[in-house]
């Protein structure tokens, strides 16, 4: 196929419908993509409004806001440069095929759709950045485009990348999240320990093996607990969320005082460092409170809250003060 009048991008062929390419966002809507949130109506571009209406979840009010959390986490990455991070390739899928005109340069009919099946809120996060910084435009971005495949291929690629690409498990996430208040707060404490990253479990069950001080796990439940919020929870799991989504702020001398503590678990002859992820969560609490870890009984916490855990009158809240009681 000869493209006698197109638009040419800078990329390479990985297969004869994929194409991995450099691009921008002035480049993209020059070449027809549409920035995802503005709508098109069937009277002014009828096919382009049905193969959005087709192949788009529905960009809503709760995606937008999305978008904006996204601008500012590119914005601090890649336009400020203050904070590690990156992102994926957006994904386009092309109703007519791309031709390879060779040196690294492929070319697209201007009477092509380009549609986005993967990469909306990146892309409308840029367009965010842009109206602020127009420059921003030319800003080169990483493209996937699949192209000269049918309508119900493209579908495929946006059903299959949201059944087989999920997003990571946030608390697995947590582990290696070091912008976050809990990732900031781990790294404190390995810090002022000296403890190097191979001695704490990041990944798999609660339970540390041989060679850990203690799993991560462990570590954020105890941060989580000293955070003391219980009244604005009902689990570890629910406090340790809202810490790493920046829900708290933890002083210095607040992180003083989790290292010295996690230090005292993990060093004496204690047997906490087996003791399941809630009794850690327990000992948090206790600590904010004045308690001293090295000298709390963890078997018999562990006991109490076991002994009312099928007591359905009562909430996760209270089982758990009841364990911090028996600490």
């Amino acid at each position: 196929m000869k493209i006698s009048s197109g638009i040419n991008f800078l990329g390479q062929e990985v297969s004869k419908n994929k194409f991995q390419v450099v691009s921008t966002i002035g480049q993209l809507k020059h070449a027809g993509l549409l920035r995802p949130s503005v709508k098109v109506k069937s009277s002014e571009d009828g096919q382009y409004s049905e193969l959005r209406a087709t192949m788009n979840r529905r960009f809503d009010k709760a995606r937008c806001l999305r978008a904006e959390g996204y601008a500012k986490y590119i914005r601090d990455t890649e336009l400020l440069g203050v904070r590690d991070g990156g992102t994926p390739a957006i994904t386009l899928w092309c109703d007519e095929e791309v031709e390879s005109l060779g040196d690294g340069v492929l070319a697209i009919s201007y009477s092509a759709h380009l549609v986005a099946v993967d990469g909306e809120t990146q892309l409308e996060a840029r367009y965010i950045i842009a109206e602020e910084h127009p420059a921003f435009m030319n800003h080169p971005i990483a493209v996937t485009i699949y192209a000269g495949m049918s309508q119900r291929f493209g579908q495929q690629i946006l059903a299959d990348y949201n059944s087989y690409a999920v997003p990571v498990n946030a608390g697995t996430a947590a582990n290696f999240n070091h912008a976050s208040v809990m990732g900031r707060a781990l790294e404190e404490v390995k810090a002022r320990n000296n403890w190097a990253d191979s001695a704490i479990k990041l990944v798999g069950g609660p339970k540390p093996r041989k060679e850990h001080f203690a799993s991560a796990l462990q570590l954020r439940a105890f941060i989580a607990g000293f955070d003391g919020e219980l009244k604005r929870t009902n689990s570890p799991v629910t406090a340790t969320k809202r810490i790493n989504a920046g829900g708290i702020d933890i002083s210095k001398q607040d992180l003083d005082r989790i290292a010295d503590e996690l230090r005292s678990m993990v060093y004496l002859d204690c047997p906490a460092r087996v003791a399941p992820v809630i009794v850690w969560y327990m000992a948090g609490h206790a600590c904010k409170e004045g308690r001293r870890a090295a000298q709390m009984n963890f078997e018999r916490a562990y006991q109490a809250y076991i002994d009312v855990k099928k007591d359905k009158s009562m909430s996760e809240q209270s089982r758990i003060l009841v364990g911090v009681a028996a600490l």
